[in-house]
């Protein structure tokens, strides 16, 4: 019986990221788990940057950005699974904390 069924990797894009992403690739293959990665868009700094700031200002696009961004992040951590032939589902969560 296999110790993990399920493995949740969080990728930003950087290398240690990319890492933990081979590492968990391995390790899924290597136990037959479903392989899940995340990618989280906190949206509060790009909203209390813009406090104060008037709507259309230079940052106000800041946010889509930021979701655009973690969907190529995503899109590549896929490409990595799918280059290994194991099928990956991708999560992105956002969320304003502070």
């Amino acid at each position: 019986m296999a110790a993990y069924r399920k493995i949740l990797v969080a990728v930003d894009g950087s290398k240690p990221s990319a890492k933990g992403l081979r590492e968990a690739i391995r390790l899924a293959q290597a136990e037959r788990a479903k392989l899940f990665i995340v990618h989280v868009v906190d949206e509060y700094p790009a909203l209390a940057a813009l406090d104060g700031m008037m709507a259309g200002a230079p940052g106000a696009d800041l946010v889509p950005a930021l979701r655009e961004g973690g969907k190529r992040i995503l899109a590549k951590a896929k490409a990595v699974t799918d280059k290994n032939r194991l099928p990956a589902k991708t999560i992105l969560r956002e969320m304003l904390s502070g």
